[in-house]
Protein backbone atom coordinates (compact mmCIF):
# COMPACT_ATOMS: atom_id res chain seq x y z
CA UNK A 1 0.00 0.00 0.00
CA UNK A 2 1.31 3.43 -1.17
CA UNK A 3 1.61 6.15 1.44
CA UNK A 4 -0.74 8.22 -0.80
CA UNK A 5 -3.23 5.13 0.37
CA UNK A 6 -2.45 5.15 3.78
CA UNK A 7 -2.76 8.60 4.80
CA UNK A 8 -6.09 8.94 3.30
CA UNK A 9 -7.09 5.84 5.13
CA UNK A 10 -5.93 7.74 8.66
CA UNK A 11 -7.61 10.86 7.31
CA UNK A 12 -10.96 8.57 6.75
CA UNK A 13 -10.55 6.86 10.06
CA UNK A 14 -10.00 9.87 12.61
CA UNK A 15 -12.86 11.76 10.76
CA UNK A 16 -15.48 8.40 11.78
CA UNK A 17 -14.01 8.27 15.32
CA UNK A 18 -14.56 12.26 15.38
CA UNK A 19 -18.47 11.24 14.03
CA UNK A 20 -18.53 8.63 16.05
CA UNK A 21 -17.71 10.27 19.27
CA UNK A 22 -20.13 12.94 18.83
CA UNK A 23 -22.99 10.83 18.04
CA UNK A 24 -22.55 8.51 20.89
CA UNK A 25 -22.14 11.69 23.12
CA UNK A 26 -25.49 13.64 22.00
CA UNK A 27 -27.10 9.37 22.57
CA UNK A 28 -25.58 9.76 25.79
CA UNK A 29 -27.40 13.35 26.26
CA UNK A 30 -30.37 12.12 24.89
CA UNK A 31 -30.59 9.18 27.18
CA UNK A 32 -30.30 11.02 30.52
CA UNK A 33 -33.52 12.66 29.18
CA UNK A 34 -35.40 9.23 29.97
CA UNK A 35 -33.41 7.90 32.63
CA UNK A 36 -35.48 7.77 35.66
CA UNK A 37 -38.77 8.61 33.88
CA UNK A 38 -41.61 6.47 35.13
CA UNK A 39 -43.06 7.20 32.35
CA UNK A 40 -40.97 5.47 29.56
CA UNK A 41 -42.42 3.05 27.96
CA UNK A 42 -40.75 -0.16 27.78
CA UNK A 43 -41.92 -3.77 26.35
CA UNK A 44 -40.37 -7.01 26.32
CA UNK A 45 -39.39 -8.65 22.61
CA UNK A 46 -40.09 -11.64 21.65
CA UNK A 47 -36.92 -13.25 22.76
CA UNK A 48 -37.72 -11.58 26.26
CA UNK A 49 -35.15 -8.82 26.49
CA UNK A 50 -36.12 -5.77 27.05
CA UNK A 51 -36.97 -2.37 24.73
CA UNK A 52 -37.62 0.90 25.68
CA UNK A 53 -38.97 4.31 23.88
CA UNK A 54 -35.19 5.63 25.25
CA UNK A 55 -33.61 2.67 23.04
CA UNK A 56 -35.84 3.65 20.27
CA UNK A 57 -34.97 7.55 20.71
CA UNK A 58 -31.64 7.06 20.78
CA UNK A 59 -31.30 4.09 17.71
CA UNK A 60 -33.32 7.12 15.60
CA UNK A 61 -30.20 9.91 16.58
CA UNK A 62 -27.29 7.68 15.84
CA UNK A 63 -28.99 6.66 12.57
CA UNK A 64 -29.42 9.72 11.60
CA UNK A 65 -26.41 11.29 12.30
CA UNK A 66 -23.65 8.36 11.51
CA UNK A 67 -25.57 7.53 8.39
CA UNK A 68 -25.83 11.10 7.09
CA UNK A 69 -22.03 11.63 7.67
CA UNK A 70 -21.03 8.29 6.21
CA UNK A 71 -24.09 7.70 3.48
CA UNK A 72 -21.94 4.49 1.72
CA UNK A 73 -21.77 2.59 5.34
CA UNK A 74 -23.96 0.12 6.66
CA UNK A 75 -26.15 -0.34 9.69
CA UNK A 76 -27.07 -3.20 12.15
CA UNK A 77 -28.48 -2.08 14.94
CA UNK A 78 -30.48 -4.00 17.92
CA UNK A 79 -33.44 -2.29 17.57
CA UNK A 80 -33.79 -2.23 14.22
CA UNK A 81 -35.02 -4.83 11.72
CA UNK A 82 -31.84 -6.11 9.73
CA UNK A 83 -31.37 -5.18 6.18
CA UNK A 84 -29.30 -7.49 4.65
CA UNK A 85 -27.66 -4.47 2.31
CA UNK A 86 -25.42 -3.95 5.21
CA UNK A 87 -23.50 -6.86 3.72
CA UNK A 88 -22.39 -5.43 0.45
CA UNK A 89 -20.88 -2.34 2.40
CA UNK A 90 -17.42 -2.42 3.23
CA UNK A 91 -17.84 -0.47 6.32
CA UNK A 92 -20.96 -1.24 8.85
CA UNK A 93 -21.91 0.94 12.02
CA UNK A 94 -23.14 -1.94 14.40
CA UNK A 95 -25.05 -0.30 17.50
CA UNK A 96 -26.99 -1.09 20.55
CA UNK A 97 -28.17 2.68 21.01
CA UNK A 98 -29.12 1.25 25.15
CA UNK A 99 -26.86 -1.60 26.36
CA UNK A 100 -28.02 -2.26 29.65
CA UNK A 101 -31.76 -1.63 28.82
CA UNK A 102 -32.84 -3.79 31.88
CA UNK A 103 -30.97 -1.68 34.25
CA UNK A 104 -31.77 1.82 32.69
CA UNK A 105 -35.30 1.27 33.23
CA UNK A 106 -34.98 0.34 36.54
CA UNK A 107 -32.91 3.05 37.39
CA UNK A 108 -29.37 1.45 37.71
CA UNK A 109 -26.88 3.20 36.13
CA UNK A 110 -24.91 0.57 34.79
CA UNK A 111 -25.97 0.66 31.26
CA UNK A 112 -23.96 2.49 27.99
CA UNK A 113 -24.47 3.88 24.58
CA UNK A 114 -22.41 1.20 22.68
CA UNK A 115 -21.07 2.03 18.80
CA UNK A 116 -18.77 0.02 17.05
CA UNK A 117 -17.55 0.50 13.09
CA UNK A 118 -16.76 -2.71 11.45
CA UNK A 119 -14.25 -2.30 8.33
CA UNK A 120 -14.14 -5.40 6.18
CA UNK A 121 -14.95 -7.47 9.02
CA UNK A 122 -12.47 -6.19 10.96
CA UNK A 123 -13.53 -4.36 14.24
CA UNK A 124 -11.84 -1.36 13.63
CA UNK A 125 -13.30 1.34 16.19
CA UNK A 126 -16.14 1.50 18.99
CA UNK A 127 -16.96 3.52 21.86
CA UNK A 128 -18.84 3.42 24.77
CA UNK A 129 -20.99 5.99 26.79
CA UNK A 130 -22.48 6.09 30.11
CA UNK A 131 -23.41 9.27 30.90
CA UNK A 132 -24.72 8.64 34.67
CA UNK A 133 -21.09 8.29 35.46
CA UNK A 134 -19.46 10.36 33.13
CA UNK A 135 -17.31 7.53 31.74
CA UNK A 136 -16.57 7.75 28.06
CA UNK A 137 -14.48 4.68 26.72
CA UNK A 138 -12.94 4.59 23.43
CA UNK A 139 -10.88 1.92 21.34
CA UNK A 140 -9.46 2.19 18.05
CA UNK A 141 -7.23 -1.31 16.32
CA UNK A 142 -3.65 -1.01 16.95
CA UNK A 143 -4.15 2.29 19.04
CA UNK A 144 -5.43 1.46 22.36
CA UNK A 145 -8.19 2.31 24.37
CA UNK A 146 -9.14 5.18 26.26
CA UNK A 147 -11.24 6.11 29.48
CA UNK A 148 -12.20 10.22 29.18
CA UNK A 149 -9.43 10.84 26.51
CA UNK A 150 -6.53 9.19 28.57
CA UNK A 151 -5.16 6.30 27.70
CA UNK A 152 -5.99 3.22 29.15
CA UNK A 153 -3.01 0.94 30.80
CA UNK A 154 -2.77 -2.68 31.45
CA UNK A 155 -1.53 -4.55 34.17
CA UNK A 156 -0.22 -7.65 33.62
Amino acid sequence: MNVEKRSEQAADSAGDLDLMRNAVKDAGQLALEFFGDRANDKWQKDDGSFVSDADMALDKLLHQRLLEGRQGYGWLSEETEDDLVRLSKSHVWIVDPIDGTRAFIHDKPHWVVSVALVVDGVVRMGCLYNPVKEEFFEAVLGGGAKLNGQKMLING
